[in-house]
């Protein structure tokens, strides 16, 4: 990314990129919407994930086009308090980032790929949004697919093991030692490795990979036993519980442990969606996704990506936040309290399409959003939305 002008959402309405300056923003400090432009026409972002900084600014891991290879190159975007672009970071001989971005102390993590080797490495990165050089986890793991991290400042990793066609779970300490792994067969003569592949290369095949800590141990969504699958792990030889999708065509899109054996879900079910924002689920046994599919959202869009959050409120109170993209290609965001209720929603964007790829909570009881939408209706350029905390206390009181 070069030459980054910013733009308002007044400059998206009334004019055109062209005229647009830094003084054109007008928003309050509190509230904004930036869309990161770049004076080369053919240049690609795909942001994955965005974390605040200590000094209130922001960091963007971002995907984006390489040379000779096929797999996304590694672009990491620093912003101010104010989501003005301050500086930008290119890690090369490494592709394929991959979120959540994770915070230990005053580091940023996330894990990625040699282009070589296709060795899974771990890279960290400062807060003025310079990465170090990345560090080969043990173990010998490759394609990796989700991360978060754990209640011991760990990283939780889901990867694929191509060799043995498995899915693999491992903890991953922040030098890059694998603590512990375990891999679950995805199903004899079903090799998925064409389909990790096509996931990896292209953004628009969104397969909905992820993986977590709960109370009693660990989950991830992933290639099991033939089709996609919520698996529950204590790292043994099989999986103590899971809940089976449909081969690609149903299953679980995002989910959240909030406490207990509750869960906030957002499933699939052929081109429907919906949305369990508290549910009881198992974590032993075998059950089917289908099972919770109680009515259908039309207005959340086929394969949409999605992301669910917790956020505490000043007053004590947790709300949960379901954010994934509508059929008219606007990000909405829906607040839940925890016995399920809707308290409101709140839609990103105007007049052009955006996409949703992250959202997290800020120190200062907001959020930040982050995704795509196009400048000139041709350009795909990356957005970032700050939702003050007034709002969110308007929309859920």
């Amino acid at each position: 990314m070069k030459n980054i002008s910013l733009l308002s959402l007044l400059a998206i309405v009334l004019i055109s990129v062209s005229s647009c300056k830094d003084e054109d923003v007008v928003m309050a400090t509190e509230s904004y919407l930036r869309i990161l432009d770049d004076q080369d026409y053919n240049a690609a972002f795909n942001p994955i994930s965005i974390q605040e900084t200590s000094t209130g600014g922001s960091i963007i891991l971002s995907g984006t086009d390489a040379p000779n290879t096929d797999f996304e190159g590694i672009n990491i975007i620093r912003l101010d308090s104010l989501g003005a672009y301050a500086s930008e970071f290119e890690l090369t001989g490494y592709v394929t980032p991959v979120g959540d971005l994770m915070r230990v102390d005053s580091a940023f993590y996330f894990f990625c790929m040699e282009e070589g080797t296709l060795f899974v490495n771990l890279v960290a990165v400062d807060a003025s949004g310079a990465a170090s050089t990345p560090v080969r986890v043990s173990g010998g793991l490759r394609y990796p697919l989700a991360a978060s991290i754990n209640s011991d400042n760990n990283f939780v990793l889901l990867s694929y093991d191509p060799v043995n066609q498995r899915s693999v779970i491992s903890i991953v300490e922040p030098d890059g030692t694998l603590f512990t792994s375990a891999g679950y067969s995805i199903g004899a003569g079903a090799d998925r490795e064409p389909d990790i592949l096509e996931h990896m290369v292209n953004p628009s095949v969104n397969y909905p990979f992820l993986v977590g800590q709960d109370a009693g141990g660990y989950f991830f969504n992933g290639f099991y036993n033939h089709t996609l699958s919520l698996a529950f792990t204590s790292f043994g030889s099989d999986p103590t519980g899971v809940m089976q999708g449909q081969q690609t065509i149903a299953g679980v899109r995002a989910v959240k442990h909030i406490s207990g054996s509750e869960y906030a879900m957002l499933g699939f079910q052929y081109d429907q969606n919906f949305v369990q924002p508290i549910t009881t689920l198992s974590t032993s046994g075998l059950s089917s996704s289908v099972n919770f599919f109680n009515r259908s959202i039309p207005e959340i869009r086929p394969n949409a990506p999605a992301k669910i959050i917790t956020m505490d409120r000043p007053s004590g109170e947790q709300i949960i936040v379901i954010a994934t993209e509508t059929e008219g290609r606007q990000g909405i965001l829906y607040f839940y309290d925890t016995t399920g209720g809707l308290l409101g929603t709140h839609y990103v964007g105007y007049l052009n399409p955006f996409t949703l790829a992250d959202v997290i909570a800020t120190e200062d009881g907001g959020l930040l959003v982050t995704g795509t939408t196009f400048v000139a209706s041709r350009f795909e350029r990356i957005y970032v939305s700050k939702i003050p905390s007034l709002t969110i206390d308007e929309l859920i009181n």
